[in-house]
């Protein structure tokens, strides 16, 4: 008890049911603005799965609700006038189907452990109903008041919620939300010989992921420098001669080097990695897949793409999202299923036949449909496969793609990987307290994704590490990692400063501790490095490689 349960599944397809043992619940105003509030700073929806984490909150947590209402009525409380608020859309009211989604097992989990709390069967729908619509209101006041503790910050209540013991749990009454598991008789430690430090010419090494320690890392340098071969040179390291092996998902943004030139043939044979050719092969999953295709999950769906492609295709217009948004919306419903980009664009025609009236209303917004459209970046959403991405590594060539849609993919990406990862159990630890690392993602040429501030990035980095994912992030200079709302230093772990130029000395500071002087690093040899270990505030001298 006590976990964090997981609150997404998989379905292609609009699948109802009728749900004999919940009625509707009705949630109080309060609970409604603090579901409200949660998602808009976290940024994940729908709503509805705020509710559920919840739940699964309240029943890890010893004790019985205090306010178990008699009946299933929003709270007495609420005036007439506000219990018909509608919070930014949210209205409060969470039908069976919603609440539940389409995979009976989470519905068959929840159940099991309501008929343990309780210690008895439970069979009456009012009753069932009033007990979770206890458990949930108490788990949202918690959320409440972890999230104004920090500062309402989305990232720091995610990372909370994933790791720190529950506040119930320090007053005697349970045990943390998300539960570490610790295994036996296995070694999770991961190892990377950086090279040798230069003053006493004995090799350097770190360990990434040991108690306490982000396993993120960032590797900066000037082009030519030998970032990307260093870089891609300790994932190399990590998975070789090893039978079980660390996935990677590497994207390749530039010159699509790392998918095909013989300098990187090593790094691609130690990896045993596939390489997609984007030009030929679509990313293999499709960014429109919902855990379900209630109203609510597909109207968050619509928003979160609009989200994305504002995020890097500046030339679109505030103007123009509420036709986006219309757009997705009419797509999933004329389906029933997710849409691809050919069924966006088609719905675009459709909505607005009239071309004098598309080109008026939807300007570029079109134009980008259609682009996206024609690239067939992703699968079809009729193909059912998941991805692969957690079995195996995996190169994407980004380079044959214009600049925004290399972009455009990465963050669709990810926006599909996260709310699934958010889904799975905290990665095993073993008896030394080294997590299992169970995907690393490699981004090169990242100075052209932090530059778009999307928060998807930023969430990985916070919340990434409890579910045994890290992200290498290969850079120009330590200027691109301070954002105005982001500072994505305070997440990395190892920092690995090649010769670059320093316009900001603080960022430099912040990056690699102590006082730094920018004329030093715009004057480092080649294979000589500037580098920060995890949980250290003092930088040495590395020779990562001989020139």
């Amino acid at each position: 008890m006590g976990t964090f349960i997981p609150i997404h599944g998989h379905t292609s397809r609009i699948f109802r049911r009728q749900r004999e043992n919940l009625k509707t619940i009705h949630l109080s105003k309060d609970a409604r603005k603090t579901v409200y509030d949660i998602a808009r700073s976290t940024n994940i929806y729908p709503y509805h799965i705020w509710a559920r984490a919840a739940l699964g909150y309240s029943l890890g947590v010893m004790g019985n609700p205090d306010d178990l209402p008699s009946t299933n009525v929003p709270d007495q409380g609420d005036s007439p006038e506000e219990q018909k608020v509608s919070i930014g859309g949210f209205t409060g009211e969470l039908k069976a189907d919603t609440f539940w989604g389409s995979d009976k097992t989470d519905e068959m989990a929840f159940m099991a452990l309501l008929r343990q709390r309780e210690g008895r069967t439970l069979e009456d729908e009012d009753v069932i109903t009033s007990l979770i619509k206890a458990h949930v209101e108490r788990g949202l006041r918690y959320f409440c008041a972890e999230f104004a503790r920090l500062g309402r910050r989305g990232d720091e209540f995610v990372l909370s919620l994933l790791e720190e013991p529950s506040r119930a749990a320090k007053a005697g009454q349970g045990s943390s939300i998300a539960q570490d598991v610790v295994q036996s008789g296995v070694d999770y430690s991961v190892r990377i010989i950086l090279g040798k430090d230069v003053r006493s010419g004995m090799p350097v090494e770190t360990t990434i992921n040991g108690k306490g320690q982000a396993p993120h890392i960032a590797i900066m340098g000037k082009t030519g420098t030998g970032k990307s071969r260093t870089g891609l040179g300790y994932l190399a390291s990590i998975n070789e001669g090893k039978s079980q092996q660390v996935p990677c998902l590497i994207f390749d943004y530039l010159k699509g080097d790392i998918a095909r030139e013989a300098e990187f043939k090593l790094v691609r044979d130690t990896l045993q990695a596939k390489v997609i050719d984007i030009e030929h092969e679509p990313i293999p999953l499709s960014p429109f897949a919902l855990p379900n295709y209630s109203e609510e999950s597909i109207r968050d769906a619509a928003y979160r793409f609009w989200g994305t492609l504002k995020s890097v295709m500046p030339q679109l217009k505030e103007k123009q999202r509420a036709k986006c948004v219309h757009i997705v919306r009419t797509a999933y419903g004329n389906l029933g299923r997710a849409p691809s980009f050919v069924d966006l664009w088609e719905t675009a025609d459709m909505v607005y036949p009239d071309p004098k009236e598309r080109d008026s209303l939807l300007g570029s917004l079109y134009s980008e449909l259609q682009r996206l459209a024609d690239y067939k970046l992703f699968q079809n959403p009729t193909d059912s496969r998941s991805h692969p991405f957690y079995e195996g590594s995996y190169i994407i060539n980004l380079s044959t793609l214009p600049e925004e849609l290399r972009k455009a993919a990465v963050f669709l990406t990810l926006d599909h990987l996260f709310p699934e990862l958010m889904a799975r159990q905290n990665a095993p630890l073993d008896a030394n307290g080294f997590r299992q690392i169970r995907l690393i993602i490699a981004l090169d040429e990242a100075q052209s994704y932090l530059e778009c501030k999307n928060p998807t990035l930023a969430k990985f980095l916070s919340a990434g590490r409890s579910k045994g994912v890290a992200v290498m992030l290969l850079s120009q200079r330590p200027d691109d990692f301070d954002q105005p709302k982001v500072n994505y230093t305070e997440q990395m772990g190892l920092k690995v400063v090649f010769r670059c130029d320093v316009n900001r000395p603080r960022a430099m500071e912040v990056m690699l501790g102590g006082e730094i002087d920018p004329q030093q690093i715009a004057s480092l040899q080649p294979g000589i490095a500037k580098a920060c270990l995890s949980g250290s505030n003092r930088p040495i001298d590395l020779q990562a490689w001989q020139p």
